[in-house]
């Protein structure tokens, strides 16, 4: 037995046959012993090939000279060769036999496509070796052991699964035809390039300047909370966006939740919705969900980004969308080989930063990531008070907000956006702009090669931008902007605004009883589509009391004012008693707004006790 390294006989070793057939497959990579995969090879491998005879000294050195270099370039088999693999395909799960004779690799825990190697390829995407390394590990492979069917009645959010080690976090999407009017994107991307359960984008490999390009995405995420309410709770994950589902719900704006692999797989998924919005920290985009948004921009659909570092780093998933890919450049000190940026999954495409593939985020969002990477803490000053996002707020030009938070303390924080002029659209407009505790980085990217990083005490943009689709762009874009929502009374009421101003005039709900006293101390939050026909269920007890429902077109405020009738006190209401299903429509009075006696509702009778239930199509929404 000989062994030649650079293609030198290196040691030998005397040995006499016989050789034994085996039905055992052929590893590259591992060693196999009783049907397992044993001592994994940590290392780079190209071209291997098995010959139908042992190789001369001279044939050896030979070939080390030329470095196996056959590629699609430079076609051709070596002589003897009965299995040769050339490593040209850079995606998928097989790599082909080049000598025509069948014996195709199987890729197995997806070893790293197109790294530099023994061979140095030629062409745009450099190399093509593989990396095989014992740390590599991608969706453990275990049987199920529990299943749920999730229920139909359940509405889209996010909900959790507990077990005895983690909770995970579970995206619940509407029925077909049970769509709201605004969708929320998850940040799923973000989670997943940080679940270090086994490695993520951000594990290095040991003895190598780079880290894992692979992520699997079917493996436990611990990276997740439960508090919204405890200060300091949130970080830049899960929690994160939790923060607007709530305000969400306690300000009746019914929405639909989305991961971000939804929207990668739908080109269709916007289509319903007059508004998307994204929060938290959402970094990591495929080029087909910026495509998917940019259509429902065109078609007039608005966009709201409360997430800071968005759509920073290029991702891709393998044709089943249980690994993503992500191969970050410029990386800090430029580590990432320029052969290594070509990802093996979806055709081979350049990785990197999204605005440095051609594809910049300021297209969607309009702003991009300069601030913060963990240092910044700071609030935001009103540039332009008179701008219809503020109406209401009573700010004046420097008037603070976001000075308070539950996630990190303050609105801008861990990391911000901001108006970049090389790729943000004219016509931007900066409403506010933020003021730091203490000095915090900023990061510029110069050419798309190297990071420029100072240090500065105010930046990061709050903006606003009239799309020509005809909707518009709204960012609040930190990774904490969420924690502000909760609490701060500017920002709450701005986001309102915004709201309301893309999805046009709401229908108010106003609950009375004869004597125009709420009963029973009753909330009411409504967002009915005006025009529309509302439907409701409603249980009647024995014992009930007399109260009316209105709904009057009042631009989201409720009109407690003089001035105001109440349908239920119309001639003839449209039921006055009785359980059942009710259908109500609901006129389009948008152009008469501020009318309050233009309405139309119901009178139900309810329980004296507090035990009511309505349940409605149109996202009504009453309680105690």
């Amino acid at each position: 037995k000989r062994v030649y390294l650079d293609g030198q006989l290196d040691a030998e070793q005397p040995w006499t046959g016989p050789i034994f057939n085996t039905t055992e497959p052929i590893r590259v990579g591992a060693y196999g012993e009783g049907g397992a995969h044993r001592q994994v090879f940590d290392g780079h491998i190209d071209s291997p090939v098995v010959y139908n005879r042992a190789l001369s000294a001279s044939e050896i050195r030979q070939r080390f000279l030329e470095r196996a270099d056959y590629s699609v370039s430079q076609p051709g088999v070596l002589a003897g060769a009965v299995a040769q693999w050339n490593f040209d395909e850079l995606v998928g799960e097989r790599a082909a036999d080049a000598t025509g004779n069948g014996h195709d690799l199987t890729l197995f825990n997806h070893p790293t496509r197109g790294v530099e190697g023994p061979s140095p390829r030629l062409g745009p995407n450099g190399s093509h070796s593989f990396r095989f390394h014992g740390s590599d590990l991608y969706n453990p492979d275990w049987p199920v052991s529990f299943s749920f069917t999730v229920p139909g009645s359940w509405s889209s959010g996010l909900y959790y699964v507990r077990n005895r080690l983690v909770r995970q976090p579970l995206i619940i999407k509407p029925m077909p035809g049970d769509e709201r009017r605004i969708a929320v994107l998850a940040s799923t991307n973000t989670w997943s390039a940080y679940n270090n359960w086994s490695n993520s984008l951000y594990s290095k490999l040991p003895g190598l300047p780079n880290s894992h390009y692979y992520v699997g995405m079917r493996q436990p995420n611990p990276g997740s909370r439960l508090d919204v309410h405890t200060p300091g709770n949130g970080g830049h994950l899960v929690d994160a966006e939790r923060y607007l589902y709530k305000w969400l719900d306690d300000n009746g704006y019914p929405f639909d939740l989305y991961s971000d692999l939804d929207l990668h797989k739908d080109p269709d998924l916007l289509d319903p919705y007059d508004v998307l919005m994204i929060s938290g920290h959402s970094e990591y985009w495929t080029t087909d969900m910026m495509d998917h948004v940019a259509s429902f921009q065109d078609q007039g659909g608005s966009v709201v980004n409360l997430s800071g570092n968005t759509m920073w780093s290029r991702v891709t998933f393998n044709e089943d969308y249980t690994v993503m890919e992500g191969r970050k450049y410029p990386p800090i000190g430029s580590s990432i080989p320029p052969s290594e940026r070509w990802h093996s999954q979806e055709g081979g495409v350049l990785g990197g930063l999204l605005r440095c593939v051609g594809r910049p985020e300021h297209d969607i969002v309009c702003t991009g990531y300069a601030i913060g990477n963990g240092g910044a803490n700071g609030w935001v000053e009103v540039q332009q008070p008179g701008h219809w996002v503020f109406a209401g707020t009573g700010v004046d030009l420097g008037t603070p907000f976001g000075q308070t938070g539950l996630n990190n303390g303050m609105m801008f924080s861990y990391e911000i956006d901001e108006v970049q002029p090389a790729w943000t659209p004219a016509g931007t407009q900066v409403l506010a702009t933020g003021v730091y505790v203490n000095p915090t980085s900023h990061v510029n990217i110069v050419n798309c090669q190297t990071r420029v990083v100072t240090t500065i005490s105010e930046g990061g943009d709050v903006i606003y931008y009239d799309h020509p689709g005809g909707g518009g762009v709204f960012g609040i874009p930190a990774v904490t902007a969420g924690g502000s929502l909760m609490v701060d009374p500017v920002m709450s009421q701005v986001l309102r605004n915004v709201l309301d101003g893309f999805l046009g005039p709401r229908a108010a709900c106003v609950l009375r009883n004869g004597s125009g006293v709420n009963p029973l101390g009753f909330a009411c939050t409504t967002m009915p589509v005006l025009g529309a026909t509302w439907t409701s269920s409603v249980e009647r007890l024995p014992q009930t009391t007399t109260t009316f429902l209105g709904l009057s077109a009042s631009a989201g405020e409720i009109p407690f004012g003089g001035g105001e009738i109440l349908i239920g006190l119309a001639p003839q209401p449209l039921f006055q008693q009785g359980a059942g299903i009710h259908s109500i429509p609901i006129p389009n009075v948008s152009n008469l707004l501020g009318a309050a006696l233009h309405a139309q509702g119901f009178r139900i009778d309810m329980p004296a006790a507090p035990s009511f239930t309505m349940l409605n199509a149109q996202d009504l929404k009453l309680g105690f």
